[in-house]
């Protein structure tokens, strides 16, 4: 839940991101008004290739998972590739939990 992550984070002396510090670091620097992506990996918005980054729910949300990409729950952590900033799974897998504000 959202309270574990952050309790998680006070017991290590850190915060939970803000949803502009997350944006920056999973869309490795393109999230600015002049570079913005679309998701994470660039623009491509087929299934194809989003599959080739995340592991994304595929079906009819929540009822039915195809498991499209070979999931039918979560992937193993580093399955997919890092980002250019060398970041693991910063989409997809699971909800991603950021703090309030910017």
């Amino acid at each position: 839940s959202h309270r574990d992550a952050a309790e998680y984070c006070s017991w290590m002396g850190r915060r939970l991101p803000g949803e502009r510090e997350w944006e920056a670091a999973a869309r490795a620097g393109h999230w600015g008004p002049q570079n913005r992506t679309l998701y994470s990996w660039g623009d491509e918005d087929d299934a194809g290739n989003a599959t080739k980054h995340a592991n994304l729910w595929q079906g009819d949300f929540p009822w039915q998972n195809t498991a499209g990409d070979g999931w039918r729950g979560t992937s193993p952590v580093k399955y997919y590739p890092p980002n250019k900033l060398g970041l693991y799974d910063m989409t997809g897998n699971v909800w991603e939990w950021m703090r309030g504000g910017k």
